[in-house]
């Protein structure tokens, strides 16, 4: 019965694609009759226009001669716009056989006649083209300017469905040049548009987009809350590959945020629509993915047995499937934790291997966990290649961290300032609303002196709102301001710290090799590289410009005092101001700890600071320096 039914679906399917094709060609037919019939030049041209565009929908074989015909008619009738808008066709032509000089020039000779364009959005059209051109050839800031050039001039168009592709494209190419802050604007920009526009696909397909931005900058929640919104409207709409490509992606943020329930939650309501997924890649992802994901899941809760199943049915779906090779980078690192769980050391040592010797790795965070595990691996057995992949280790967590509290602070310093201009037009809407009611009162024809007594009145109580409130909001942004930078400070002291840390264990294994390796050439040179200071001149610079920021003026008065402190004086105290321990200045300074005891008695006789009074303490108080903000 279901052969016969698949039968019948099948026949009707067929069917439908003959009445498709015959319509398709009825339509041709029919274009070109008008066309071919038309007397008048301009209607011709309008005909013309529509069989182009119908044919290149339908990928008909003569499509681009009659574009050409378009083309040349066009310009002969001083058409430049039916020609901008039209050679885009062409060029993408071009585009798709990757002829990218033929592309250029076409673009260059079509820009060439800008000045006789009526319409903005012409010129949109081409540099959109541009846009993808050089982003092809890898020239991504101009591509991400032809993009945003091109939005703006189809926002003057009207042109709202072009406005928002451009964006699109802008937020994907800023996102490429790691520009965070830029690309979730455009992304955002799009996704309202698409929304008003009614285009479902494309506004869940940028949230998605949006989503994967925040994951990659450490903004967790936020990558959560459009994911959730991704998952509404595509289960409401029937958007499975979409619903696929999510629910993958929203799983491993709840691995990272340690969240394992949810993340497992996830992956059943994934299996649940998993039949749905048309063929394609997101249906090879989501079958190796499914239970690879379940099997992390199971390592995490220490279940291996459990997990090899899983495991075995990942592989077997990685080896049937035609996805690139990087998609097998967490199924290594999951069987490599398998294999450690089974005690299987020399296994797991094997797939680690694999991970740390691919080219590249979509997500650093994968070579991380890759390098971290093979260290701990090897600690007992193998210490000199244990320290380098734990120094490897240590050097990309630094670099992700960084990345990530550099994006998080300037996104959250752009939402920042995208609230205070909201609430700067809330202010000005107040004003007109004053000023209205003003001139209502005015043209009503009441007593004289009751409309100067209410005008007054009004004006005095909007003056005293206006003030109570620019003051309430200058307030709350000063205080948002302060704590920023003094997050800011904390992260990069507590950054510092971990180096220092990292640097401590690294001096310990080394001191257990020597005990081992005697003789090692390699030694001196490590003892080097361990012992050399942490807070080298650059950090020193960064650092210090974070704490000013924090506690103004802190080492101008220190300078302009009669202290004559030196400069080394001066880096100790700050780090004193901060409650850093004498051993952690030690590593930061790569000095002794006996040396830092030292520094702090000379400086503490230099000033004469009694023994039971902090430094830092004794300073402020004898120049009545306050370095700390007070809140206004």
């Amino acid at each position: 019965m279901k052969l016969y039914i698949r039968y019948c679906i099948g026949l009707l399917c067929v069917l439908g694609s003959f009445q498709v094709l015959g319509n398709s060609s009825k339509l041709k037919q029919d274009l070109i009759k008008k066309y071919r019939n038309e007397k008048d030049n301009g209607r011709a041209l309008a005909h013309l226009e529509t069989l182009v565009r119908s044919l290149i929908r339908s990928n008909d074989k003569h499509a681009y001669s009659y574009l050409d015909t378009l083309l040349e008619r066009a310009s002969q009738a001083g058409e430049y716009d039916l020609m901008a808008r039209n050679s885009r066709f062409m060029a993408q032509k071009y585009l798709n056989e990757r002829q990218y000089d033929s592309a250029e020039a076409l673009l260059k000779n079509m820009l060439a006649l800008e000045s006789k364009f009526k319409i903005p959005s012409s010129k949109g059209h081409l540099l959109l083209k541009r846009g993808a051109l050089r982003f092809d050839q890898e020239r991504l800031a101009e591509a991400s300017q032809d993009y945003e050039t091109a939005a703006s001039l189809f926002k003057l168009s009207k042109d709202s469905i072009f406005q928002a592709d451009a964006l699109y494209f802008a937020g994907q190419t800023q996102a490429n040049l790691k520009h965070y802050v830029r690309s979730v604007k455009n992304y955002r920009n799009a996704y309202q548009l698409y929304q008003a526009l009614g285009d479902d696909a494309y506004a869940t397909y940028t949230l998605g987009e949006l989503a994967s931005l925040y994951d990659m900058n450490g903004l967790y929640e936020k990558a959560l809350a459009e994911r959730k919104k991704v998952n509404i409207i595509g289960f409401r709409k029937g958007f499975y590959r979409m619903l696929a490509t999510n629910n993958i992606n929203m799983a491993g943020t709840y691995f990272d945020l340690d969240s394992i329930e949810n993340a497992y939650q996830t992956l059943i309501r994934l299996e649940s629509i998993f039949d749905s997924i048309p063929a394609g890649p997101e249906r090879q992802a989501s079958g190796l993915y499914l239970p690879l994901k379940k099997a992390r899941y199971h390592l995490l809760k220490q279940q291996p047995e459990i997990a090899k199943s899983l495991l075995d049915s990942a592989r077997y779906r990685w080896k049937s499937s035609s996805l690139p090779d990087f998609y097998e980078t967490d199924l290594l690192l999951a069987e490599a934790i398998f294999y450690d769980q089974k005690g299987q050391k020399q296994k797991a040592l094997e797939k680690l291997e694999r991970v740390n010797s691919k080219e590249f790795i979509y997500d650093p965070k994968l070579r991380m966990a890759a390098h971290k595990h093979t260290a701990e691996l090897l600690k007992g057995r193998q210490p000199k290649k244990a320290l380098k992949h734990m120094a490897e280790y240590v050097h990309l967590r630094d670099s992700v961290f960084s990345r990530q509290q550099t994006q998080a602070f300037l996104f959250l310093q752009s939402e920042f300032e995208l609230e205070r201009k909201e609430h700067e037009i809330e202010s000005q809407g107040q004003r007109i609303l004053l000023l209205k009611k003003e001139g209502q009162l005015k043209d009503a024809k009441r007593n004289q002196m009751l409309i100067l007594f209410l005008s007054l009145s009004l004006l005095g109580v909007g003056s005293s709102a206006t003030l109570y409130a620019r003051h309430k909001r200058r307030r709350r942004a000063l205080q948002i301001d302060l704590r920023r930078k003094q997050q800011e400070l904390e992260a990069y002291t507590e950054q510092l710290l971990q180096k220092s840390q990292e640097k401590e264990l690294l001096a310990s294994e080394l001191e257990k090799w020597k005990e081992t390796e005697q003789g090692d050439t390699h030694l001196d040179t490590l003892n080097e590289l361990i012992h050399s200071k942490i807070l080298t001149a650059e950090d020193w610079e960064e650092f210090k410009r974070k704490f000013e920021s924090v506690h103004p003026n802190f080492f101008t008065l220190l300078q302009q005092s009669e202290l004559r402190l030196t400069k080394a004086e001066e880096r100790l105290l700050a780090l004193e101001k901060l409650s850093i321990k004498p051993t952690d200045i030690a590593n930061m300074l790569g000095i002794s700890h006996n040396s830092v005891l030292t520094s702090r008695y000379r400086l503490r006789k230099k000033l004469e600071a009694p023994a039971e009074v902090p430094l830092v303490e004794f300073i402020e108080d004898d120049l009545s320096i306050r370095t700390d903000h007070t809140t206004p």
